[in-house]
């Protein structure tokens, strides 16, 4: 008899047998039992995560000649054919090589005579996102009135490929990924009846790399069988299935808290030499770097995930980097795994990674840098904070040269101490409190005009723009105050349709009004229209509307605030997005 694979040998037949899709087994269940079965359903998830194998459960439980039944029999001949995949009444459709309209006219075809033997008729259509948009089309119909005791079952990997004609008329069940716990508990018991011996630290490493499929696992294991000769050897595991050790991982951990680029590069070659798979080891080091952040964050999830062994480790190697600095080698990691698995020159691009990640500068909060030179109060710093609310962060370019664990919270330790310090700049500016246009007929109080307090209201003047002039609002949007003088002030942008300056043209009158009544000024103000770029000294810093780009604001700051600019060139620091 041929050799069956443990993925078939081991594939769950009951509901009782599914690991980790509770929710949907429950609700399947209880349809079972109270005789509310649907007749189209949508399961979506992961692959390998059980979405065939319950379908099959569930063509079992209704077809079982000693049901319906909750949990199928097993023995009779229709649970036997369905699991052979020779039920008369249950049809298995490969949506990836049956997906044109001639196909599924010919299932129309056929759904139309009931069930020849058992109680149900079950199509289930695996792939189904691969169907064409004609073969879609021509099953909505079928599924809107189907023949009575038809059960449609469509199996997907990828859900939002599907019309929501067609996911309207289904009941949907999204499968989960299954947890390395789960996983590795079910290969354990896979092991123990099969007879074989497998490390505890060896299951959980299959459990790590398959990623939520107990598929993928069991087919690994099948493998990591395969490879040995008797007795499993975990490092026998590790070069079976194309992996790194853990002592290179370390050897890099090492090097990145050392910023060692050296190290890095005899790494690099030492494992092109072994022929280790390169995408598969910047994916072991984004896990490892996942679990020092998940470490810093939140200590008791990393216990419950992690080995103890591997715990002890990386609670020597966390405090040496920074949660913002693994966030930014993560988030570099995830467009190089694809880049090094498939582009070309893996070698090149492994090499580049590893020097990128060793030179990393680390980052520091800019505003704790302004708290440890000057003591400024929270409240002053609230504009320093991007229109957008990303956190902006000061990386100084000494900081590339030291280890990550230095404290970085005060600038001291980047520059001798300055002098007994003169008494503090003022603070930088706070956006002006609202001023709303006045509601009564009194005359408004005349104001000096003054052309920093209509930077400071031009956010509020765009949002009055908005409300009364929509149509306006393409246009104006364009445009920012760039000068004031004898009343006249002077608004310039890039106007690139001609309508657009039409339009703001005939609307100029009331504009000026309304700019008057939100000054509280009575007369006196016109505005001039001017199309042109913006020079550099003509912007300035805004908060809601008219976002500039981070080097622009920074820029902005350091001329505004000597304070800041003292300290950007202490610490030789450039602006990077946190």
């Amino acid at each position: 008899m041929s050799y069956l694979v443990l993925a078939r040998k081991w594939r769950p037949q009951r509901f009782s047998e599914v690991i980790g899709q509770r929710h949907v087994v429950r609700t399947l269940e209880n349809a079972l039992k109270s005789g509310r079965i649907a007749h189209a359903y949508v399961f979506s998830g992961p692959r390998g995560v059980g979405k065939t194998s319950i379908a099959r459960i569930l063509a079992k439980s209704l077809n079982c000649e000693q049901g319906p039944l909750v949990d199928p029999c097993g023995t009779c001949r229709s649970c036997q054919d369905v699991q052979a995949g020779t039920h008369f009444d249950v049809i298995e459709i490969d949506g990836a090589s049956n997906n044109s309209v001639n196909d599924i006219r010919e299932l129309r075809t056929n759904v139309k005579y009931g069930p020849g033997e058992a109680r149900w008729k079950v199509y289930i259509i695996d792939e189904v996102h691969m169907l064409s948009t004609s073969a879609f089309n021509a099953l909505l119909k079928t599924l809107e009135e189907p023949p009575p005791q038809t059960v449609f079952i469509f199996a997907t990997t990828e859900l939002h490929k599907l019309p929501l004609t067609v996911l309207s008329r289904c009941q949907r069940f999204d499968f989960k990924r299954l947890t390395p716990l789960e996983i590795e508990e079910s290969l354990g018991r896979v092991c123990a009846s099969e007879g074989v011996a497998v490390e505890a630290r060896t299951l959980r490493l299959i459990a790590r790399r398959a990623d939520g499929g107990m598929r993928d696992a069991q087919s690994m294991l099948d493998q990591v069988l395969s490879f040995s000769d008797g007795a499993v050897q975990h490092e026998e595991v590790v070069q079976a299935l194309g992996l790194v050790g853990q002592e290179r991982l370390d050897q890099l951990l090492n090097a990145l808290v050392a910023r060692d680029s050296a190290a890095a590069l005899r790494l690099a070659r030492d494992l092109a030499a072994a022929g280790a798979d390169l995408g598969e080891f910047l994916l072991q080091l984004a896990d490892s770097l996942r679990s020092l952040l998940l470490l810093r964050l939140e200590p008791e999830s990393a216990a419950a995930e992690l080995p103890e062994d591997v715990l002890e480790h990386l609670r020597v190697l966390a405090p040496a980097f920074a949660e913002s600095d693994l966030i930014r080698m993560l988030t570099y990691l995830g467009g190089q795994i694809d880049a090094v698995r498939r582009g070309g020159h893996p070698r090149l691009r492994f090499e580049l990674a590893l020097l990128r990640l060793t030179r990393m500068e680390q980052s520091l909060e800019l505003q704790d840098l302004l708290r440890g030179l000057a003591g400024l109060p929270a409240a002053s710093l609230e504009s320093l904070s991007p229109a957008d609310g990303q956190k902006k962060k000061l990386t100084p370019a000494s900081e590339a040269r030291s280890t990550p664990a230095r404290p970085a919270t005060s600038p001291a330790n980047a520059a001798p101490s300055p002098a007994p310090a003169a008494p503090l700049p003022e603070p930088v500016r706070s956006p002006a409190p609202p001023v709303h246009p006045p509601t009564s007929t009194a005359a408004p109080v005349r104001v000096e005009l003054d052309l920093e307090r209509v930077r400071q209201l031009w956010p509020q003047f765009q949002q009055e723009v908005e409300k009364r002039f929509p149509l306006l609002l393409e246009g104006f949007l364009q445009l920012l105050p760039v000068a004031l003088s004898a009343g006249r002030l002077r608004l310039k942008g890039e106007l690139r349709a001609g309508p657009i300056r039409d339009r703001l043209e005939q609307a100029r009158p009331e504009l000026e009004d309304l700019l008057r009544q939100l000054l509280g000024t009575a007369a006196g103000l016109t505005l001039s229209l001017e199309e042109g770029v913006l020079s550099e000294s003509e912007r300035f810093l805004k908060a809601q509307r008219t976002h500039l780009d981070a080097e622009s604001r920074f820029a902005e700051l350091r001329r505004e605030a000597p304070l800041l600019e003292e300290l950007f060139q202490r610490v030789e620091g450039r602006l990077l997005d946190g």
